[in-house]
């Protein structure tokens, strides 16, 4: 194998689109390509700050006899040191490793995940009726969508986070976390 390209994410920025043209395309690539999707529970896995004895064993069934390796998921995005422990295990086996990540602006971000997710979160949703009363905003005059985009103001876009936490909007936060 030549390359290693990882697609890292994040969510709610296309990911899926790149996902699904890679894997349905990658028999009409001119080079010898090979696309895998990552196991969220693998890239947990590698998440840690010190290196895996056995980072290429975990990684075995991912490697295939292709010039060109592309993995990705969008939980990468969210395991900065499983990219660097992946890139690791792969720099002696290929003479070059490219990371990619497709951004999008936050605006886009925040109606994408409410249309995908947080709309169906009771939970968030009832969270969200909160923040507009403590701040006098009266709901009943706003789309779902609306709500989210005006509580997500009001908290420091604290209700536009991810069901699972994570805050995907705290990019400043994140920097720190590039290793």
């Amino acid at each position: 194998m030549k390359k290693l390209i990882l697609h890292i994410g994040p969510g709610e920025c296309g990911s899926s689109s790149i996902q699904d043209f890679l894997h349905s395309k990658e028999k009409l690539f001119h080079e010898d390509v090979a696309f895998r999707m990552l196991n969220p529970n693998l890239i947990q896995k590698f998440n840690t700050l010190e290196p895996l004895e056995d980072d290429m064993i975990l990684l075995k069934h991912y490697i295939p006899n292709n010039d060109i390796l592309i993995l990705s998921h969008e939980f990468l995005f969210q395991n900065p040191y499983a990219i660097r422990n992946i890139c690791e295990a792969f720099e002696m086996k290929v003479s070059e490793i490219i990371i990619i990540g497709y951004s999008r602006k936050q605006s886009d971000f925040l109606v994408s995940a409410y249309s995908q997710w947080l709309f169906r979160s009771k939970n968030r949703t009832s969270e969200i009726l909160l923040v507009l009363k403590e701040h006098g905003v009266e709901s009943r005059v706003f789309h779902g969508i609306e709500k989210q985009l005006i509580a997500s103001i009001y908290n420091d876009f604290y209700s536009a986070r991810q069901l699972s936490q994570y805050n995907i909007m705290n990019w400043n936060q994140g920097y720190y976390n590039i290793t």
